[in-house]
């Protein structure tokens, strides 16, 4: 954990990764302190700046929901041409070296997200929730159900 990163070191990391062959870049928010401001800044950004290269990779998104953002983080990436996400089952997960960061975004509250969007996703919500009873039983914890 360093700090606030310099949004064109990702940009140049980014196109370093693209020109090496990358097929998919990730890009996270493992803090979860990303507004949905700097997330379409910096996702048009990198989008910029892989115009030029062949065969250019496909943006993923992983988002962890410390400060309740992490939804709209992907709602804002979808919005400008994102259609890859990271997620987890109720939200398992999280930062063991950033003190504080809360979990991954759950599965169930992109989906809502993508839902209330107007968007399609093709999971299975059905096995979803089969999944998420089977990890709360397994941890024996409630898991993040929001949806809201």
């Amino acid at each position: 954990f360093e700090g606030e990163v310099d949004p064109a070191v990702v940009v140049d990391i980014s196109r370093a990764y693209a020109e090496g062959g990358a097929h998919v870049l990730g890009i996270a928010d493992t803090l979860g302190c990303a507004t949905p401001a700097q997330t379409r800044l910096l996702v048009n950004d990198i989008m910029d700046a892989l115009k030029a290269v062949e065969n250019a990779p496909k943006i993923s998104l992983h988002m962890h929901d410390t400060n309740g953002r992490a939804r709209d983080n992907c709602i804002e990436g979808m919005k400008i041409g994102v259609r890859e996400f990271d997620a987890a089952v109720g939200g398992c997960g999280g930062c063991n070296f950033a003190p504080g960061a809360k979990g991954n975004l759950s599965t169930q509250g992109l989906l809502y997200a993508i839902d209330q969007a107007g968007c399609e996703h093709s999971v299975l919500e059905d096995e979803l929730a089969v999944a998420h009873g089977f990890l709360e039983d397994k941890l024996q914890r409630p898991l993040d159900q929001s949806y809201e």
